[in-house]
């Protein structure tokens, strides 16, 4: 859908909440979205955050390998991958972003695993 997007507007904000994780070549899609902005415009984004607590607790458990690893539920969502935020920071600066701020967010520690 992303990928087959085409467009001469300029947007002044662009929203992605979880949605790079579902898409197969997220850094065509980043560098499109860069595209789009205009040329103050701000681009918020989330993704899964392979460091999440309940991440790293899941490889302690031996329920994952690692935690990047996708789980079942992950597979049943369609996700591709999961981010830290240093992949998440490559990949915005590859496709042009100027990083102006970044975190995160805590969610429940047995979400995932339910």
């Amino acid at each position: 859908m992303f990928e087959e997007f085409e467009t001469s507007r300029k947007y002044d904000t662009i929203i992605m909440s979880h949605v790079l994780e579902h898409i197969e070549n997220p850094a065509l899609v980043l560098k499109k979205i860069y595209n789009w902005l205009a040329d103050d415009g701000v681009f918020l984004v989330s993704v899964p955050n392979a460091k999440s607590i309940h991440r790293m607790v899941a490889v302690q458990m031996g329920l994952l390998k690692s935690e990047y690893e996708l789980n079942a539920r992950d597979n049943e969502l369609g996700h591709f991958r999961v981010y830290d935020m240093n992949i998440l920071k490559a990949q915005m600066k590859d496709a042009g972003f100027k990083i102006q701020e970044s975190g995160g967010y805590f969610l429940s520690l047995y979400q995932m695993y339910k």
